[in-house]
Order: C-alpha cells, then structure tokens, then sequence
C-alpha cells in the first residue's frame, strides 16, 4: 500500500484539496504564489513553524481530524519546531483517512532549496511528534541540532512518514522512533556524514525503510533496525545506500528479530549487513551489495532457537586489519539455533597479512548449513585459511568440503560486468544520477556477475522444510526492478 501512496504523492500535491491549509513564509507574508498555487490566505500564514503549528493546535484541540491539515513551508531559514503540541497533554488527532502533513514547499530528492530548519545548537531537536499518529514531515533541511526527527513515546505516533528531508549537522539521531511509533515509513532521505547516528526505529515494529542516502556516521550505526541492544522487529529494510560508516561500532545495516534486509549497497564501513540479536528468530539478509568493510556480511545469534538466512548477497573484500576482518560470517552459538547460507557470492581480496577469509561458524549447530556459494578468493590467502568452523581451520575450499561442512559450492571468477572496486572508497558514485534509484540501478548493474558458471546452480529456499533443494536459480545477486530511475534503459530492472 505504501509504495502505491507514494505514486500519489508524486502526482498530486499532499495540500492540493486545499482542506485546513497553513502556509509559513521567513517573513509571514502571504507567498507570492512562487509554486503556481493561490490558496494561502493572509489570516492563515505564519512567520515561523512553530506558530502556525500553535495555530493548527488552538483550531483543532483534541478532536480527531476530519479533514487533512498541511502545514506548508516556504524556502527560508527558521528555528526548531520541537514538540507537535501547544500545551502539554492537548495532542491532535489525525487519523488514517485525514491526516497531518508538515511539507516543504517542493519536496525532492534534491538537497537544495529546502526550507531549513537550525536549531541553534546541540540541545534542540528539530520536530518531535508526540502522541499523534499518521503525520508526515517531508521535504525540509535539517541541520545544527540534536536530532532531526524524532516521533513516539509515552503515547501513540504510529504510522509516520518521513521522507524527502536533507539532515546533516546531528549530534543525536538524524531519525529515531522512540516508544510506540510503529508502521513507520522512511524514504528518500539524505543523511550526511556529520550525524551522529542514522535512522532508528529502536523498539518499534514493522517499519519501511527504503530509498534513503546515509552517508556516513559519526558514533552509531546508520540504519539500526534492531540489534541486541535494542531490538525492534518486522523491520523492512531495503534498497537503501549506506557507506562511510568507519568508526568501531558502525554498522551499514544492524537488524533485529524477523527483519528482511535486502537490496541495499552498503560499502566502506566497519560492519557491511550486520545481524546481532539476543532474541529469536533471526532477519533474512537477502541480495545486497556489500563491498569493502571490515565485517562485510555478518550474522550472529547468542540465543536459543534462533533461525538466520543469508543468500543471494555479493559479498567482497574485507577492507583492512590483521583483527578481524571476515568475508561471509555467520555465528549461532545457541542451542538449537541453525543459521543458511546459501547462493552467496564471496570474495576475499587483499594483500599478504590481511586477514579475508569465509567464515561459516566459530560453534556449528546441528542443522546448520553454508552451501550452494561461489567462493573466489583473489591475493593472498590468510595462513588460517579460508574457513574456519569450531576452531578448526581449512585452507582450501576442497578441505572444507572433505570435512563435511559443505556440497555444492564451488570457486570461479563471476566475472562482473564492471569494476569490483568501485565502491572502494567512502565517496558518491555516479553523482550525475538525479535519484537514488538511478544510482542503485547503476550500481547493482556494475556487480552482476556474467559467468555462465554460475546459471542454475543455486537451490530455492524451503521455509517449511528448513531445506535447500536444487533448482534452476542463479548464484550471487538476482536482478530487482528500480523504479524512477533516469538514464536507465529497460526501466531500471538489474
């Protein structure tokens, strides 16, 4: 349903009905119709956020919407708006059918020309939803602040929409779902280097985190979907560009309990697609893009009973160090817990005294299994070898398979249409593309393998079963429709 109101909002103006209409302008004029529209009326127009938000408070008090409230900002620079209400225990009511939109005049995914929001400092959060569902905060520059968007806590915020907004400049969460903030959707955001942590569902369930640019961190993890610390569930994480989170707990992807990560690039940062969770079952980690990180594609369980499936992600090159460093690692030291790899490519690249290598299990689970790979190790291989399963090591793919741990993989060259290294570095690739989902087409075009090898030699997933049987699906990353991507013949499917 989601992606089908994202049509509608491309299409027509959230405010276009024209139905509890406020308009913010720098100087509290009414606009000079600079986007083609005449509707904002000089009693309704607001030289701040803030004050058309107290407005918005004082008409509609705690009845439940019956039409949709927009509160539309023109370019200009203001100050934070903070909490969503007036008065403390007065909250609105949108609801499904007629709800709360706090838009920038133009959203896009351009991150020029947006009203901007600075808060002044590290103690402000830009917007804080508190206790109202079904609002949407779309289209605005965020910097200076400590956070950007926050929503949830003490009292329903279900059902928000952030998307379209440029936040940079956080000292705190560039988006975080505090308590009771499910069915979140957040999309196509942009959030720069200078963040301390990226997008946070935390304790919430069942969001949609898609089409977003995170573009580094500076603490924290840049989309945490879960995790053991926090463990959120039902997340839906997927084709989103993640990279430069280098620091020592950064993570592209952190997932939780029956989270689905998949289709996203995430490249140059200290843990690719991570898994890490205390509770059971485990996410599926499924057709991403991993390249040059320290842990590239990891998934680990520490509970009983915890089920975790990796497969069909290209996973290349560890980046650097002698302490860590594995290509493919999967970890469930709980019993009676089984983790699948299956249909994934690795590919360890480095000089001598780097340490690439697959790893399966450091505790081998009945059940378990890690089968049905391309492994192509290029350089040097590590003196500990290319796998290790319960402390034991094999050097060789060949004395891996004779151990018992594996059937079907095998080792060539997938021969990728493109460079393998350019993702290489923590910098935008293709920024000629105007969308992410041109970038993401081109990307995912560079690392689709060409080898026929690889043709039919993968097994289809039966979840029932908890088997892998032999069918006539590819090894490595399968091609995905990418809509709205310009430039891209045949529609963006890669």
């Amino acid at each position: 349903m989601r992606p089908l109101l994202l049509l509608a909002i491309l299409s027509t103006p959230l405010w276009a009905t024209g139905a509890g209409l406020y308009c913010v302008t720098s100087d509290g004029l009414t606009p000079a119709h600079v986007d083609g529209l005449s509707d904002c009326t000089a009693s309704k127009t607001y030289n701040s956020i803030s004050a058309a938000k107290d407005a918005l408070n004082t008409d509609q008090g705690t009845v439940p919407f019956t039409a949709t409230q927009t509160i539309r900002v023109y370019p200009g620079t203001y100050t934070a708006i903070g909490y969503t209400y007036k008065t403390y225990g007065v909250y609105l009511v949108p609801t499904a059918t007629y709800s709360w939109i706090i838009t920038g005049v133009s959203p896009s995914q351009s991150i020029t020309g947006k009203p901007l929001i600075s808060c002044g400092g590290a103690t402000t959060d830009a917007i804080s939803i508190y206790r109202s569902p079904y609002v949407t905060v779309e289209g605005f520059e965020v910097t200076n602040c400590r956070s950007a968007v926050t929503f949830g806590s003490a009292g329903t915020a279900d059902h928000a929409t952030v998307a379209y907004n440029y936040i940079h400049g956080i000292t705190g969460f560039a988006i975080q779902g505090q308590a009771s903030a499910t069915n979140a959707w957040v999309h196509h955001n942009t959030v720069g280097a200078d963040v301390a942590y990226g997008i946070y569902p935390s304790v919430n369930t069942h969001w949609l985190i898609e089409y977003n640019e995170v573009k580094g961190s500076t603490a924290g993890n840049l989309i945490n979907s879960g995790g053991a610390t926090s463990p959120g569930s039902g997340m839906t994480v997927r084709n989103n560009i993640l990279y430069g989170g280098v620091i020592s707990v950064a993570s592209g992807v952190q997932s939780g309990n029956y989270d689905a990560i998949s289709d996203n690039v995430s490249y140059d940062n200290r843990y690719g697609i991570q898994s890490q969770i205390s509770s059971s079952p485990g996410p599926t980690l499924s057709n991403n893009i991993v390249v040059a990180n320290l842990w590239t594609c990891h998934y680990e369980c520490g509970t009983s009973n915890c089920f975790g499936l990796m497969q069909h992600n290209f996973c290349y090159r560890s980046t650097n160090g002698t302490s860590g460093g594995q290509v493919m690692r999967i970890n469930t030291s709980g019993t009676g817990s089984q983790a699948y790899e299956i249909n994934n490519i690795s590919w360890p690249n480095k000089a001598v005294g780097q340490y690439d290598r697959n790893i399966f299990s450091s505790i081998q689970p009945a059940g378990s299994m890690s089968d049905y790979n391309l492994w192509w190790v290029t350089g040097t291989v590590h003196s500990e070898g290319v796998a290790e399963v319960a402390n034991t090591n094999y050097a060789t793919l060949s004395a891996y398979q004779a151990a018992g741990w594996d059937t079907h993989s095998f080792s060539a060259n997938p021969r990728i249409i493109g460079d393998p290294d350019l993702l290489a570095t923590s910098s935008q690739v293709f920024p000629e593309c105007p969308t992410i989902e041109c970038r993401l087409a081109k990307i995912r075009r560079n690392y689709m393998p060409t080898n026929l090898a690889l043709k039919g030699k993968g097994c289809a997933w039966n979840s029932s079963a908890m088997t892998c049987t032999p069918d006539h699906s590819d090894i490595g990353p399968v091609p995905i429709t990418v809509y709205n991507a310009p430039g891209i013949t045949g529609g963006g499917v890669y």
